[in-house]
């Protein structure tokens, strides 16, 4: 894979997945003003726990056969097609499981039946991730971002038509239901017919020799989940769903971010596992150039999601979500190691060295649950806040974590000099922070800002000439495919 095409793949699904998540962001936003924070809190409760299971469900399959067929192409037709098999069976063990347990949970009556039907989505939602596995590994993710982009259009008409007319929590779920099976039936059928004629077949034997092979990414996949939704599953035990509404508010404008950043991650990693294959210094390059990438971005995404807090959570949730502006204000910081989790894993499953992401994973999560628990025992009275703050802290240390592993098993992976760099030059924007807050309007402060730290980028050389040749070589290709 070039520059040009890894440029492009990633353009499709960033595009897909920044177009999907502002739609969503707008029918969520709405969603929350008719349910209320115990509703909506609810609602986001049920998310984070299909979201969970579906994730541990995929044994590591999606990355596993990413790469395989990155590195082998014989016989890919029964390599997808028993990696499929193995995928809906584990996914379907699963759903069994969780509709056993959901009756005795001891929440609302209308939370358990709503988990009872979001446990139904599990299998097609495990379909889907493995189909866009698939469709990564031929670099035609193409096709995958033009389906995402039409989704939450039906998500939200469909949705907001059941909640105007005086539905509730069980509707939602119950056309999550309808909606997704659809949506892992289509995506099926158009990888056999448009990218692999793939049969599934149910081969016990080649299971038992891909999970040997997959349990490493399995166990970093499931952690890297809990990662993510345990956060919002010991808030509702600890504080109750309505302080769950309060956070996921606040959450929805990171999640366009944490989307954007899943998608770069995901749509680089083939060109990582062939330039790990050529020459591992290869590697290490284009790994420190993502990094910069991904500083340079944080830093302005971070001071306008600080300064406008306030305003856009008054503009779009109003007052009965006030409590969730200091929690959004923490929360921004949250893009420094949004961006960084999604590239430094890759790099580690891409040398084939998946034990370290294990590794750095159960740390992680360890420290999250334990702070996150802390800080919302610790802030009774502002227990969505605790949670802002867990989430921060260890998402910062993540960074070092995976720093130190790959360093240590994989390459001389350098990114201090960017981070230094970046630093650098968002020092000026972060002394005008400091002496102007609440002294000129927002949107001036906010674009005052982006312009010191552009002007410190180019003095301090965030980017360097490879960081140029790529971007350059990006626009040329995507200006070449439509002048053609």
């Amino acid at each position: 894979m070039t520059v040009e095409r890894a440029a492009k793949n990633v353009g499709w699904v960033f595009g897909a997945y920044v177009i999907r998540r502002l739609a969503r962001f707008g029918y969520m936003a709405t969603f929350a003003h008719v349910l209320q924070p115990y509703g909506f809190g609810s609602y986001i409760f049920l998310l984070s726990l299909v979201d969970t299971v579906t994730g541990i469900s995929g044994l590591g399959l999606n990355l596993f056969l990413t790469r395989h067929l990155n590195r082998d192409r014989t016989d890919a037709a029964g390599f997808a097609g028993r990696c499929f098999s193995l995928n809906l069976t584990s996914a379907a063990l699963f759903t069994a499981g969780f509709l056993a347990v959901a009756p005795f949970t001891g929440y609302a009556p209308d939370v358990r039946i709503g988990m009872v039907l979001i446990g139904l989505t599990i299998v097609p939602l495990s379909l889907i991730g493995l189909t866009q596995a698939l469709g990564a590994a031929y670099e035609r993710l193409r096709l995958f971002a033009v389906l995402e982009n039409a989704t939450p259009l039906v998500e939200a008409a469909a949705g907001l038509a059941l909640l105007l007319t005086g539905f509730g929590l069980v509707s939602l779920c119950a056309l999550h239901l309808v909606l997704w099976w659809a949506y892992g039936i289509v995506f099926f059928v158009l990888a056999r017919r448009r990218i692999l004629p793939f049969r599934v077949v149910f081969d016990r034997g080649a299971w038992m020799t891909y999970l040997r092979e997959s349990w490493k990414i399995w166990a970093f996949t499931a952690q890297s989940i809990l990662y993510v939704n345990a956060g919002v599953i010991v808030l509702s035990l600890l504080a109750g769903n309505a302080n769950v509404g309060y956070f996921a508010v606040a959450a929805i404008f990171v999640e366009v971010v944490r989307y954007g950043a899943t998608s770069f991650g995901w749509a680089v990693f083939p060109y990582m596992v062939r330039a790990w294959e050529r020459d591992p210094e290869e590697l290490r390059g284009f790994a420190e150039s993502c990094v910069r990438i991904a500083a340079a971005v944080s830093v302005p995404v971070g001071i306008a999601g600080f300064l406008l807090s306030g305003p856009a959570m008054a503009l779009v949730f109003g007052e009965q979500y006030a409590a969730s502006v200091r929690v959004l204000q923490i929360l921004s910081w949250m893009v420094f190691p949004l961006m960084f989790d999604q590239i430094l894993p890759q790099v580690c499953f891409a040398a084939g060295r998946s034990l370290a992401p294990v590794a750095g994973q159960a740390i992680m999560n360890t420290a999250r649950v334990a702070l996150s628990v802390a800080l919302v025992a610790w802030l009774a009275e502002r227990p969505a806040e605790g949670l802002a703050w867990a989430l921060v802290t260890t998402g910062l240390a993540c960074f070092v974590v995976y720093t130190g592993l790959i360093r240590r098993y994989i390459c001389g992976f350098a990114p201090g000099g960017a981070i230094a760099r970046t630093a650098l030059a968002a020092m000026a924007p972060a002394a005008l922070l400091f002496v102007l807050d609440g002294r000129v309007n927002v949107i001036l402060l906010t674009l005052t800002t982006w312009a010191t730290f552009a002007a410190g980028a180019c003095v301090f050389r965030v980017f360097t000439a490879r960081e140029v040749e790529i971007v350059r070589r990006a626009v040329t290709a995507f200006r070449t495919r439509r002048e053609a």
